[in-house]
C-alpha cells in the first residue's frame, strides 16, 4: 500500500538537526521510506542549525520573560519550522506536513490514512485548520486521535 500524500498536503518538510546522531537519521529514514515519503514527489528536507544569533534574537526580544524561560533548543527549533512556514507561505502551499526527524508514524497504514482522510474533511470545510497530531514516547502511545469537526481561530480576539 502506498499513501498518496500529494491528495492530502503540498509539501511534506521535515526538519532535520546539524549534529544529529545516526541512530535517530536511521530511523526517521526507515519510516519515510516505509511510508513513501521519499518518492511523494513534495518532500522537502531542512537542515537547522544551532546559531548564536538565534540566543540573541530570542533575548532581543523577550528579555523581560527570559528569566522565567531562559534561551533553549526550543528556540533553534522554532526557528526552524518558522522558515519551513515561511517558505511554505513564499510557495503558497496551503497544506503543509511539518516533521521533525524523531517523528514515528503507527504502523498500520490503514489507521495513518484513517487520520488523513478525516483531516481532510475538516481541512475542506474550514480554511484555518490546523491539526497538531502528537504522542511523545512511552511505552503505549496513543493510537486513536479524535479530530473535530471543524477549527476556528478568531485572530481579533484577545485572550
Amino acid at each position: 500500500m502506498n499513501i498518496n500524500w500529494k491528495k492530502y498536503v503540498d509539501q511534506i518538510y521535515c526538519i532535520r538537526y546539524i549534529g544529529e546522531d545516526q541512530y535517530r537519521k536511521t530511523k526517521c529514514d526507515e519510516e519515510f521510506k516505509r511510508l513513501g515519503i521519499f518518492d511523494s514527489g513534495i518532500y522537502f528536507e531542512f537542515t537547522n542549525i544551532n546559531s548564536p544569533f538565534y540566543k540573541d534574537i530570542y533575548y532581543k526580544f523577550f528579555d523581560k520573560f527570559n528569566k522565567e524561560h531562559p534561551y533553549s533548543y526550543v528556540t533553534d527549533c522554532t526557528f526552524g519550522h518558522y522558515y519551513c512556514l515561511k517558505h511554505a507561505q513564499f510557495h503558497n502551499y496551503e497544506r503543509v506536513l511539518l516533521l521533525e526527524s524523531d517523528c514515528v508514524f503507527l504502523k498500520d497504514e490503514n489507521q495513518i490514512i484513517e487520520l488523513l482522510e478525516r483531516s481532510k474533511k475538516v481541512m475542506d470545510k474550514d480554511e484555518n485548520s490546523i491539526f497538531i497530531l502528537n504522542s511523545c514516547y512511552s511505552e503505549c502511545p496513543p493510537v486513536t486521535f479524535i479530530l473535530p469537526t471543524e477549527f476556528k481561530i478568531n485572530f481579533y480576539k484577545r485572550n
